[in-house]
């Protein structure tokens, strides 16, 4: 796997630690894959020295850990929904933080929980949410926007009755 430029600074630290004669612990980070997705994964860093001990090199062996981090993740929002949902008395609260929640842990940048209009014909943005710095422009245009049954992915989510996993929105 390939540092992401992201990550560069901590590979670089580590290397320095290692040749300092430190052994680091495993690390859990991110690596890129050739193929240019992201992977979460655990280090584990081994110096290699020769005969009079010097440090000549680093041998490193990553374990992929996205299935992990993803049960992880799973258990984290199904914790938060539950503790917001026995300590909250305002539903609208409730929304808000549960959609906070749930878009922090899966580290998305933006989400929305879409309500039916009055008449029950279509979805209307009611409660957006977004990291902070995110594109206001985006979360506007959002607010401004409806989709009738099995338009867009908010309407065909509604149309099927089941989510729809969408792996990278663009």
């Amino acid at each position: 796997t390939i540092a992401p430029a992201s990550k560069r600074e901590e590979l670089v630290q580590t290397l320095l630690r290692i040749q300092h004669g430190e052994r680091p612990e495993p690390i859990e980070t991110i690596r890129q894959h050739r193929e240019g997705w992201q992977v979460a994964v655990s280090i584990r860093y081994s110096p290699i020295r020769d005969s009079a001990g010097e440090t000549i090199g680093v041998s490193a062996i990553d374990r992929d850990i996205s299935s992990q981090r993803a049960a992880q993740d799973r258990r984290n929002v199904r914790l938060a929904i539950s503790q917001i949902v026995a300590e909250e008395p305002d539903i609208e609260t409730a929304i808000s933080k549960i959609l906070a929640a749930v878009c922090s842990i899966l580290r998305w940048s933006t989400g929305c929980f879409w309500r039916l209009d009055e008449q029950g014909e279509a979805l209307h943005c009611h409660l957006p949410w977004q990291q902070t710095g995110g594109n206001k422009g985006f979360q506007t245009a959002t607010r401004q926007i409806s989709f009738g049954r099995g338009e867009g992915l908010p309407g065909q989510v509604w149309d099927k009755e089941a989510p729809i996993w969408v792996a990278d929105v663009q």
